[in-house]
């Protein structure tokens, strides 16, 4: 796919998104989030799009607290997935992991024998429905839990490289696998768990938090809590039917 249509599939699912997301308007937040995504992208290969990070309170689905991120730099963060962030590198660590996405659908997944290696978009959570079911053909199952660990590794050595602590990675991914609706989910969560166990014995100190990243998430928390608890269910991001 040139990547002229794939920039013009992400433009048009971030539009659907738009839509049934609920943007924080914080200038504070959006700088924040803006810089921290510029500073991790610069460190990961390929060419730079012009990227576009919000932050959204997402639909009641726990398969939705993923960040959505899409083709040509539209990158959406679940709100409650940034506020629950314990310190500035597992707030940069969603960044990163994010980022890393866009950066991994430039390259076509590799399809089960037989069939053509076609481009695959991965939306982190999105890709599952509110069951926790893939909504992407059984046979990619395996090339889609490869994509995750690929884009954990990605996100790794940006963090590192930017001078965040990559660990970071690993306890965000634990919370995850602690969190799992179901044994399907927790699985995965485990393998990708199991691949950055390798990383962290050369992994570099931790860093001290900005007053920025504090800030943030205090905007970030106070916006959560004021969302009304009834959100339409979400729908899976489909293109525009002509």
């Amino acid at each position: 796919m040139a990547r002229a249509r794939q920039t013009a599939m992400g433009r048009e699912y971030a539009r659907q998104l738009r839509g049934e997301t609920v943007a924080l308007e914080n200038e504070a937040v959006r700088s924040y989030v803006d810089r921290v995504g510029r500073m991790l992208a610069a460190q990961m290969p390929g060419p730079q799009p012009s990227w576009e990070f919000t932050v959204a309170e997402m639909p009641a689905c726990p398969a939705a607290q993923e960040p959505a991120a899409l083709p040509g730099g539209f990158v959406f963060f679940p709100a409650r997935l940034l506020a629950a962030s314990r310190n500035e590198s597992e707030f940069a660590a969603v960044v990163a992991h994010a980022v890393a996405h866009e950066v991994l659908h430039r390259m076509p997944v590799a399809a089960p024998e037989g069939s053509p290696a076609i481009p695959l978009v991965m939306l982190g959570g999105w890709t599952s429905d509110c069951r926790g079911r893939q909504s992407v053909p059984i046979g990619f199952a395996a090339a889609l839990k490869k994509q995750e660990q690929d884009a954990d590794a990605l996100a790794w050595k940006a963090l590192e490289a930017a001078g965040f602590d990559p660990r970071a990675v690993t306890s965000s991914v634990q919370r995850r696998v602690d969190s799992a609706a179901t044994d399907a989910q927790r699985g995965e969560q485990e393998e990708r768990l199991a691949a950055l166990r390798a990383l962290e014995t050369a992994a570099s100190p931790a860093r001290q938090d900005s007053v920025e990243v504090e800030a943030a998430r205090a905007e970030i928390r106070r916006f959560v809590e004021a969302q009304s608890p009834a959100r339409r269910a979400p729908s899976l991001v489909r293109a525009k039917q002509p």
